[in-house]
């Protein structure tokens, strides 16, 4: 339908579903009809707030995805744009984005947000709450629908409108591109804060199959189990889940493979390890797949079946739009050669005349003469200590292969002088393992040795898996005794 927006082709489709179960969550099943009545019911309390009228944005923080996804579809009914936000965001948090994404409000879960002063709501669970009548809005195509997030690994998140047409165009061609692979019924344990998450959510309630929701905090023999449940086609993980599970296939072992009926179990975020790789296609998925992908540039690469066992330690060739490219870029700008390393860079044609427009995911990388896509690490990484110059992203590698972590990263403490400080903060693979900063340090000479080694938690982790270092960081400088250091 020509000029159509996401909001109305979705509506449109879950009363089509009305009576068809949607959204299988683990206290309760959602049917089409449910979501839409749940979204009605936020409407009707969402108006009665007071911050509600001078707001365009309505921030969402809330613990469960249905939730999640039932206060967008309500903020649209209300002529609002939805911004998702990680539920566990402090009250300095809920401030920074009252300030940076204004007029907008916050609705929490989370009563401590109500420390956060004015501009948040507490919303309490939306099957409790009243009817109530509201001015219903007709969302047009070009009306701000939500916004694309960026990570904010190594900076504030940056955050970029986009409309309800542009949404629906989105979603519709996730659908159907074929480069994608197969995809069906979809295991979600991510929060929809994380883009990659929501996507899967907007797709699968758009085609009409099913969206089998997790709690937000889960082991990894809860996850295992979730993924054998019947009627689950597919599921997208970043590394650092792989590396739980394939833990756990190793100290329960059964069937190899071990999920054989998925259709795709999707690494998504960062690179993974070639190891990492190799072992999830034998153990865990053979239609394993890992995609290289930013925020901002959308899938730059992915790699699976024979490619992968071919080029473990590739993000898989290259695949972008029709017009754009991938570059791989010298200090001075300029394009080098296969084969030689620098910094990552996708450029898009100009639109109406306009300049070529450069996106950086943030990544250093090379290219082989076949077109396959390596990354070495992010930015530049070299430290100097003890007049020994080293690479993050060595140190980074040289940790992971202790065999005693599940993530790791490495934050430069520039001093006004002399030698870079160091802090590595680590995410142990077993959360009781004792001794662990004693076995890590056995693996570092004396200039990698830390002046911080942190002892991360996955509710540390941002919504898309990965670790905050920019936050962790100032954490760091501003309170490092909040920290657990090991």
């Amino acid at each position: 339908m020509a000029g159509e927006g996401f909001a109305d082709a979705l509506r449109r489709r879950l009363a089509q579903d009305a009576d068809r179960e949607v959204i299988r969550e683990p206290q309760r099943c959602l049917t089409g009809g449910d979501l839409l009545n749940r979204a009605e019911l936020i409407a009707g309390w969402l108006a009665r707030q007071a911050e509600c009228e001078r707001a365009t944005t309505i921030g969402l923080a809330l613990h469960r995805n249905s939730w999640m996804i039932a206060a967008a579809l309500a903020c649209w009914r209300l002529g609002k744009a939805a911004l998702f936000l990680d539920y566990r965001l402090t009250p300095t948090d809920a401030r920074s984005w009252l300030r940076r994404a204004g007029p907008v409000m916050i609705v929490a879960s989370q009563a401590r947000l109500r420390d956060a002063g004015a501009g948040v709501a507490i919303m309490p669970d939306p099957d409790t709450l009243p009817a109530h009548a509201f001015a219903d809005h007709d969302a047009a195509p070009d009306d701000i629908s939500e916004f694309v997030t960026s990570s904010g690994v190594t900076g504030e998140p940056k955050i970029t409108p986009i409309s309800h047409e542009r949404l629906l165009g989105m979603v519709r061609a996730s659908a159907e591109d074929g480069r994608r692979g197969p995809w069906g019924e979809a295991l979600s344990p991510l929060s929809v804060a994380f883009g990659g998450s929501r996507h899967v959510w907007w797709r699968n309630l758009l085609a009409g199959k099913r969206i089998h929701a997790m709690e937000m905090l889960f082991s990894t023999a809860e996850l295992d189990r979730a993924l054998r449940e019947p009627g689950v086609e597919e599921c997208g993980l970043p590394p650092h889940l792989i590396r739980a599970l394939l833990d756990h296939a190793r100290r329960h072992p059964g069937p190899e493979p071990r999920y054989p009926h998925l259709l795709k179990l999707h690494c998504i975020g960062g690179p993974a390890r070639a190891e990492d790789k190799l072992a999830a296609q034998q153990l865990l998925c053979a239609d394993y797949l890992m995609t290289y992908s930013s925020t901002e540039t959308g899938v730059l690469a992915r790699i699976s079946g024979t490619d992968l066992r071919r080029k473990p330690a590739s993000c898989g060739k290259v695949s972008l739009p029709p017009g754009a490219r991938l570059d791989i870029i010298g200090e001075d700008g300029a394009r080098l050669p296969v084969g030689e390393a620098g910094r990552i860079r996708v450029s898009y044609p100009a639109r109406s005349g306009g300049d070529t427009i450069h996106l950086y995911p943030g990544d250093h990388g090379w290219i082989d003469d076949e077109g396959f896509l390596f990354i070495t690490g992010r930015g530049a990484g070299i430290l100097c200590r003890n007049g020994v110059n080293f690479s993050v992203a060595a140190l980074e590698a040289k940790l992971m292969a202790s065999g005693l972590l599940r993530d790791v990263a490495v934050l430069p403490m520039r001093a006004a002088a002399g030698d870079d400080a160091l802090a590595i903060a680590v995410l142990p693979l077993h959360p009781g393992a004792s001794e662990i900063g004693r076995n890590l340090r056995r693996h570092l000479v004396s200039h990698e040795q830390p002046e911080h080694l942190i002892r991360l938690h996955p509710t540390d982790l941002t919504p898309g898996g990965k670790i905050p270092r920019a936050a962790l960081l100032e954490r760091l400088i501003a309170a490092p005794q909040d920290l657990e250091h090991i």
